[in-house]
Protein backbone atom coordinates (compact mmCIF):
# COMPACT_ATOMS: atom_id res chain seq x y z
CA UNK A 1 0.00 0.00 0.00
CA UNK A 2 1.89 3.18 -0.82
CA UNK A 3 2.02 5.76 1.92
CA UNK A 4 0.01 9.33 1.87
CA UNK A 5 0.77 12.28 0.39
CA UNK A 6 2.32 14.92 2.93
CA UNK A 7 -0.11 17.75 2.98
CA UNK A 8 1.52 20.87 1.76
CA UNK A 9 1.18 24.06 3.98
CA UNK A 10 -0.52 27.18 2.78
CA UNK A 11 1.63 29.10 5.18
CA UNK A 12 4.76 27.34 4.99
CA UNK A 13 5.11 26.01 8.39
CA UNK A 14 5.90 22.57 9.08
CA UNK A 15 6.30 20.80 12.83
CA UNK A 16 8.64 18.13 11.82
CA UNK A 17 10.12 15.29 14.12
CA UNK A 18 11.95 12.07 13.60
CA UNK A 19 13.23 9.89 16.24
CA UNK A 20 15.84 7.41 16.62
CA UNK A 21 15.07 4.20 15.04
CA UNK A 22 13.32 1.70 17.59
CA UNK A 23 13.74 4.84 20.01
CA UNK A 24 17.44 4.65 20.17
CA UNK A 25 19.78 7.54 20.80
CA UNK A 26 20.09 9.96 17.97
CA UNK A 27 22.63 12.22 19.72
CA UNK A 28 25.47 10.12 22.22
CA UNK A 29 27.48 13.73 22.85
CA UNK A 30 27.06 17.40 23.40
CA UNK A 31 29.30 17.65 20.50
CA UNK A 32 26.67 15.54 18.24
CA UNK A 33 24.07 18.38 18.79
CA UNK A 34 26.12 20.86 18.35
CA UNK A 35 26.63 19.23 14.84
CA UNK A 36 23.22 18.66 13.83
CA UNK A 37 22.55 22.54 14.57
CA UNK A 38 26.43 23.50 12.47
CA UNK A 39 24.11 21.52 9.67
CA UNK A 40 20.48 23.11 10.20
CA UNK A 41 22.23 26.71 10.39
CA UNK A 42 24.23 25.82 7.25
CA UNK A 43 21.16 24.60 5.41
CA UNK A 44 19.18 28.04 6.14
CA UNK A 45 21.91 29.65 4.14
CA UNK A 46 21.70 27.21 0.91
CA UNK A 47 18.23 26.63 0.72
CA UNK A 48 16.21 30.16 2.37
CA UNK A 49 14.14 28.96 5.54
CA UNK A 50 13.55 29.85 8.89
CA UNK A 51 13.38 27.60 12.23
CA UNK A 52 11.11 29.45 14.65
CA UNK A 53 11.65 26.94 17.36
CA UNK A 54 13.62 23.20 17.78
CA UNK A 55 14.08 20.90 20.67
CA UNK A 56 16.59 18.43 20.56
CA UNK A 57 16.54 15.35 22.92
CA UNK A 58 18.69 11.99 22.87
CA UNK A 59 16.39 10.18 20.99
CA UNK A 60 14.25 12.30 19.08
CA UNK A 61 13.49 16.27 17.50
CA UNK A 62 11.32 18.79 16.95
CA UNK A 63 11.44 21.68 14.64
CA UNK A 64 9.02 24.38 13.77
CA UNK A 65 10.08 25.59 10.40
CA UNK A 66 9.26 27.62 7.28
CA UNK A 67 9.71 26.97 4.38
CA UNK A 68 9.94 29.93 1.49
CA UNK A 69 9.11 27.50 -1.77
CA UNK A 70 6.37 24.90 -1.60
CA UNK A 71 7.95 21.62 -1.26
CA UNK A 72 11.46 22.66 0.33
CA UNK A 73 10.39 20.53 3.39
CA UNK A 74 11.38 17.38 1.34
CA UNK A 75 15.01 18.56 0.98
CA UNK A 76 15.25 20.61 4.17
CA UNK A 77 15.21 17.47 5.89
CA UNK A 78 16.69 14.66 3.24
CA UNK A 79 19.98 16.61 3.35
CA UNK A 80 20.10 17.46 7.18
CA UNK A 81 19.31 13.90 8.12
CA UNK A 82 22.06 12.85 5.41
CA UNK A 83 24.72 15.04 6.20
CA UNK A 84 24.08 14.20 10.03
CA UNK A 85 23.64 10.28 9.90
CA UNK A 86 26.28 10.09 7.87
CA UNK A 87 28.96 11.69 10.66
CA UNK A 88 27.07 9.98 13.22
CA UNK A 89 27.77 6.37 11.50
CA UNK A 90 31.63 7.56 10.65
CA UNK A 91 32.03 8.82 14.27
CA UNK A 92 31.16 5.76 15.98
CA UNK A 93 31.91 2.76 13.67
CA UNK A 94 28.00 2.15 12.67
CA UNK A 95 26.42 1.20 10.04
CA UNK A 96 22.58 1.29 8.36
CA UNK A 97 19.46 3.35 9.38
CA UNK A 98 20.14 5.83 12.37
CA UNK A 99 16.22 7.33 11.86
CA UNK A 100 13.58 5.21 12.83
CA UNK A 101 10.61 5.02 9.59
CA UNK A 102 9.83 8.37 7.52
CA UNK A 103 10.03 11.62 9.62
CA UNK A 104 6.33 13.81 10.39
CA UNK A 105 5.50 16.76 9.02
CA UNK A 106 2.35 18.52 9.88
CA UNK A 107 1.06 21.70 8.03
CA UNK A 108 0.92 24.26 10.82
CA UNK A 109 -1.23 27.09 9.85
CA UNK A 110 -0.68 30.28 11.42
CA UNK A 111 -3.92 30.30 13.18
CA UNK A 112 -4.48 29.72 17.14
CA UNK A 113 -2.46 26.23 16.85
CA UNK A 114 0.74 28.39 16.36
CA UNK A 115 1.94 29.79 19.63
CA UNK A 116 0.90 26.89 22.00
CA UNK A 117 2.94 24.33 19.31
CA UNK A 118 6.29 26.58 20.06
CA UNK A 119 5.21 25.98 24.14
CA UNK A 120 5.01 22.54 23.49
CA UNK A 121 8.13 22.51 21.54
CA UNK A 122 10.41 24.13 23.82
CA UNK A 123 8.78 22.43 26.86
CA UNK A 124 8.91 18.95 24.99
CA UNK A 125 12.21 18.14 27.81
CA UNK A 126 10.23 17.52 30.47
Amino acid sequence: MPREARKLSESGFYHVVYRGINHQNIFEEEQDFEYMLEILNKLKQEIKFEVHAYCLMTNHVHILLKENQPGDISTIIKRLLIKYVMKFNRKYQRSGALIGSRYKSKAVEVDEYFIPLIVYIHQNPR
